[in-house]
């Protein structure tokens, strides 16, 4: 019974290839990875090294009236658990916006930036409430299951029911400062044809 095994130089050696009549260039890691041999950051460590556990909404849209931190923050192995305050407090600011655009009319984008940590609303499901940075990953998760929080979630809230009610004060939007998305450009009313839509 023979096998057969491709060295890493063939591998280089087969780096260009010609399908079709046309130039590709050839997948350099599939050999390291099919070998077991793959290198992922979770395979990094370091001395002192300590790890983040992310703690989520399970909400679309809600108010935060509390979180309850405490059994979180006692759990063993758990180093700290920063909240949005405590980003604030050491000059931590929103995620900057990748685009900034001036319509032809001259009209500024209007833009709702995004937090590192929600403060006093979540806005969409699985957005950042809290980091666990304790001393293993294993003992990051499992503090993070203790954390309590009370959401008054956004169904007990007045919906929008139809189109033509976001023209009005609607408690549902989910960036109040805006009409309809986190990030717009309205050179003329064309949203307004959305309203005039019988199905969207």
């Amino acid at each position: 019974m023979s096998t057969s095994h491709t060295s890493p130089s063939s591998e280089r050696h087969h780096e260009h290839q010609h399908v079709r009549g046309e130039f590709h260039m050839a997948r350099q890691e599939d050999l390291r990875l099919i070998q077991g041999k793959g290198h992922f950051t979770a395979d990094t460590h370091y001395d002192d090294q300590l790890h983040m556990y992310v703690i989520r909404s399970m909400h679309a849209h809600a108010l935060i009236k509390k979180l309850n931190l405490e059994a979180v923050k006692s759990a063993p192995g758990v180093v700290c658990v920063l909240t949005a305050d405590d980003l604030a407090a050491h000059g931590g600011h929103e995620l900057p916006h990748p685009v900034s655009l001036t319509s032809p009319a001259g009209v500024a984008q209007h833009v709702n930036k995004m937090p590192l940590l929600a403060k006093d609303r979540v806005r969409f499901v699985g957005q950042p409430i809290a980091f666990v940075v304790a001393k293993t990953a294993f003992e990051a998760q499992n503090a993070s299951e203790l954390q309590t929080s009370s959401l008054k979630s956004s169904k007990r809230l007045p919906p929008c029911k139809k189109p033509s009610s976001l023209e009005r004060p609607c408690s549902l939007k989910t960036h109040q400062a805006m009409f309809l998305w986190t990030s717009s450009l309205e050179t003329e009313p064309k949203w307004r044809l959305l309203l005039q839509a019988p199905l969207l």
